[in-house]
This record gives structure tokens, sequence and C-alpha cells, in this order.
């Protein structure tokens, strides 16, 4: 949780023995003007370790085994914190803090009578059980001390660091309310981004995009549970330890970005040998997390004290992906350079480093989310650079595709979806539908006689002759097959048609190209024109068959001229 900047924190960590010298103990007096109080390690609080487990309440209160605050840890241990305060000349309520990952945490107050009243909390005990429901928070309500009185708090954790603090009760719900916001504006942009990788899959079908909504899932799905927010909201009335759970989480979002990212990078192409190293380290992730979950003897710290390796090593991937020709890899090498800030002071504190700094706190608590969410959003960057790349080579094989590579016009595949859409739209708006056919004269003989270079020129001259008649944006020039070429012309009637054929024929007569094969010695060309005034009811390729039966009728004339059927014509009078 994101604390004020005028406020001192105080880090405890166990990570060692315990001195021997016995600990003075010292009033902490909680007063109007402060809105929380960081309690030090050796001023303010004493400690006592319980190898066992086993202590009574009794037998630590009477203890003179208590010491000063020291790095001490043992996962199998229980440690008990002593704490004296006083209330004197305050109306505030006070909360005790102790920090994120307590996994139980038993607060021992002695009553008048003599006999101590016990509250149980900590990250193992059901939300909804808690005395105080702050979410990413184990707290305990202090009871009014008008004069000084004394508490014992009983810890477990897995964790090298606990953090002790007496907040008042308005410092909590506001920093709360802050919190909340942020982390739901940064939740959000993670889960908008896991939405539109798979609309990139559903569309592309890639199993990149797929692999990328995995991994982001994992992270949300990590995230809220490291916040908090799962125990609150998904089972509040569940006990189990987020450190046992958010260690599978944790493994389980490592591993999916490790596949991701082999994937994305090519990284078996690019190196053998990186690849084969996250290979090995997803798989060490993996199996301590499992470990973990597991309740085996594994410090629940040693995943996040690995976040000094995984992150750079990802970095390192990405640049040598770079480097050898990924261009999108380098958005991803910022990505993980920003989230290796501060994922990297997390793993120095949980090592015991940068203790008593409190803007490495609030770089921690906030700043590594804020990271993570900037890491995602440079991975999206990059898979959307991919998806434009993709998208564009899908265009230019479309446009192969559609398009004749002789000539450049469109092919026969698109003519026939054009006019199949043309009727369509010629039958809703009840306009006339005209289609010309135009053959090369003698092409055959012009191909025997001067060679299939001279004849490929030859279509490539009378494809643009041709398209130099056209006038319309929607009017469509088609190379049909060999020396065949067809033209789209909507809304077109038959004196237009007839109109556009004459001229098609007259650009390329009008250059008198010599074609030894045919008897008047030019490279001339005949044109069939049909035209449908109403297409309702009418196939497509009944309109194909009349401008073709036109284009018979002008070779039967001699060829090099323009010949309208109109039988349709006639039958729509």
């Amino acid at each position: 949780m994101m604390r004020p900047a005028f406020l001192l924190f105080a880090f405890v960590v166990f990570l060692g023995s315990l001195p021997s010298a016995q600990a003075a103990q010292t009033i902490v007096r909680l007063v109007d003007s402060h809105g929380a109080t960081y309690l030090y390690p050796g001023s303010s609080l004493s400690v006592v370790k319980d190898p066992t487990r086993s202590m009574t309440i009794e037998a630590v209160a009477t203890s003179p085994d208590f010491v000063p605050m020291h790095p001490t840890n043992d996962v199998n241990a229980a440690y008990w914190i002593r704490l004296t305060y006083t209330t004197a000349g305050t109306t505030k309520k006070w909360l005790l803090f102790l920090g994120y990952k307590a996994e139980t945490a038993d607060l021992y107050v002695r009553e008048a009578d003599g006999a101590y009243s016990v509250t149980h909390s900590g990250i193992a005990v059901a939300y909804a059980r808690r005395p105080v429901r702050v979410y990413g928070g184990i707290y305990f309500r202090l009871p009014p001390a008008p004069k000084p009185r004394t508490l014992y708090v009983r810890v477990t954790t897995r964790e090298p660091e606990l953090t002790i603090a007496i907040d008042s009760q308005g410092t909590v719900d506001a920093v709360s309310k802050v919190t909340l916001a942020i982390i739901i504006g940064l939740d959000s942009i993670i889960a908008s981004l896991l939405i539109s990788s798979l609309v990139f899959f559903a569309t592309s079908r890639d199993k990149t995009y797929l692999l990328y909504a995995l991994y982001i899932a994992m992270e949300l799905i990590y995230r809220t549970d490291d916040q908090g927010l799962a125990a609150a909201l998904f089972w509040p009335h569940v006990g189990i330890s987020s450190l046992r759970l958010g260690a599978l989480f944790d493994g389980a979002r490592i591993v999916a970005a490790t596949i991701f990212l082999r994937a994305f990078l090519h990284l078996r192409a690019v190196s053998t040998l990186l690849d084969r190293i996250n290979v090995v380290f997803a798989a060490i992730f993996g199996l301590l997390a499992v470990a973990s979950f597991a309740n085996l003897p594994v410090r629940a710290s040693w995943l996040a004290e690995l976040s000094l390796v995984y992150v750079p090593l990802w970095l390192v991937s990405s640049l040598v992906a770079w480097r050898r020709g990924e261009k999108q890899a380098l958005l991803i090498a910022i990505g993980w350079s920003l989230l290796m800030l501060f994922s990297v002071s997390f793993g120095l504190k949980q090592l015991g480093f940068a203790r008593g700094n409190l803007f490495v706190e609030l770089l921690i608590s906030q700043g590594r989310n804020l990271g993570v969410a900037l890491q995602t959003l440079f991975l999206s960057l990059a898979i959307s650079t991919d998806i434009r790349r993709l998208m564009r080579s899908r265009q230019y094989y479309e446009s192969l595709a559609a398009t004749d590579p002789l000539t450049g016009l469109a092919n026969r595949r698109t003519f026939e979806e054009t006019l199949e859409r043309e009727m369509q739209r010629a039958t809703r708006a009840a306009s006339p539908l005209s289609l010309l056919v135009l053959d090369v004269d003698h092409f055959k003989e012009f191909n025997d006689l001067c060679g299939h270079a001279a004849g490929d020129a030859a279509l490539r001259f009378v494809s643009e002759r041709a398209a130099t008649a056209m006038r319309r944006p929607g009017d469509l020039l088609c190379r049909y097959g060999g020396d065949e070429f067809i033209t789209i012309l909507p809304d077109t009637d038959e004196a237009a048609a007839m109109g556009v054929a004459k001229r098609m024929h007259a650009a390329i007569a009008e250059k008198q190209v010599a074609n030894p094969g045919s008897p008047l010695g030019l490279l001339t060309t005949s044109i069939g024109v049909a035209t449908l005034r109403s297409t309702e009811g009418r196939a497509p390729a009944e309109l194909f068959e009349q401008a073709d039966r036109a284009l018979y009728c002008a070779k039967q004339r001699g060829r090099n001229c323009c010949s309208i059927d109109d039988t349709l014509a006639i039958l729509d009078t």
C-alpha cells in the first residue's frame, strides 16, 4: 500500500539469527498530529523466537529473551513481537499494520482481569474473518491506552521482511481509496490488452496472439491475487495463504511469458543458447512455484528474488532478437527495461538491501505496478507492429491473388466476384448493367510469327490502351484469359456501353501496331457489347453469354469492329 511522502518507513527484516542482548522497552506515544507512526528495528519493538511454534502467551510475557528487532527469519519458526504504546492525549482510532505477507498474525492484549484476549488475522485467514478488512494488508485495531499498555503479536511468515506501523483509521481509509483507484486503472489497461489480443487471434488465427493473451491473463490473475483483491472479491470465506496461491500464479505467468517470447521472437532460430536458457529457467521457476504451493520448505521470497534474473534474461533475449532482424523486439526490450527497474529493486529489497528508504518503498509499492502496466503496453505495441506487418503482407498476397501478373489488371477471379456484386447492386437500384468482351484479332498467328515475348508485350499494350478509354472509377477492366479482356460497366445502358467499346477500339487501332498474322497487317480488336436493363432474376453467366455472343457476331462480320447483342434489351422492353 502506498504511504504519504512525509511519513517515515521502517523495515523489520527476518533473515539470520538473533543477537543475545536483551531489549529495553520503549513506549510509543500516539498523537493526533500523526497520520502514522513507523516503528524502527531496535527502537520500539522487541522480539523473541519460538523455534517450535509452541510457546504460550504466558511464557512469552515473562520471557527474558526479548531482543531488539533484527534481521532474523526461520520459515519454520514463529516470532513474538512486543510493543508498548499509549494513546493518552489522542482521539483518533489507531490500527496496527503488519505488512502484506504475514501468513498468520495473532494479537494478544492483556485485559483488566489479567487474562489475554486474542484476535486472529493473516493472509491464511479468510478475508471475511479478519478483524480489519482492508485488501492487501494485515491490520489489527489497537485498544485505547490512556496509560502505557503492552501487547504481543505472534507472527509466522515465509517472507524475509515484515513492515510494522501504527496507522490512524483515517489514513488507512484515504490511502486505500487512492490505491484502489490506481490499481483499477492499471488493471483496466491490462484487461483491455487481453481483450484486444483475443480479437487479434480470432481474426488472424495466429497462435502467437493466443499465447500473448494467455500471458496477459496470467499476469492479471497474479496481480489481482498479489494485491489482495482476489481474496476480498472471489473467495472471502475461504482461508488459503496468498503466499502459496500467489506462488502458483507467479510461476504460471513466468512460464506463459517464456512460451510467448520464444514464439514471438522466434528465439530458437535467433539463438539456440538463449532459447535453452529460457526453457531451463522457466522450468526451474515453475518447479519452485509448485513446491511453494505444495507447502514444501521453500521460502516464498525466492520467486521474487528471481526477478533479478528473469527480467534481464528476457531483456537480453529481446535485444539479441532485435539485432538479428526481429524489428518488433526493440519495443519488447523497452518494455522489459521499464519492468526491470522496478523488479530488480523489489528483488534487492527482498534480499535485504535498500531498507529504510521511503523512495524505494514507494517505487516498489505502486511503481512496480506501473512498470508491469508499461511493460505490457509495450508488448502490445510490438504485437500491433507485427500485426500491421502481417496485414501488409496479407494485402500484398491478396493483391497478387486478384491481379493478372502480366498486365496488372484485375484477373478472372476478381471479375467473377465483381460481376456478382454489381448484379446485386443493379437489382437493388433498378439500374442497367453492361459488359464488354474484347478479343485481339489473329493473336495466335501473331504469337507464332513474332514469339511469345512479343505476344506478351502486345497484351500489355492492349491493356494499357483499353484502360485509357475508361472514364469512371467504378468501371472495371479485367484480363479474362489469353487474349480476351472484359469490362464491367455499372449503371450503363446500350448506347453508353457502345461508346466505351468504340473508344477502346479506336485507342488500340490508332497506334497502328504491326501484326504480320493479320490480313490487315495491323494489331486490331473485336469487341462484343451486352446490356441488362433489369438484372432481377438474371444470373451473371447470362450477361456474360450475351456479351460473348456479341463478340462472335463481330468476328463473323470480319473482325476489327464492335457489335452489340440486344437480345436481352429487347426481352426487357
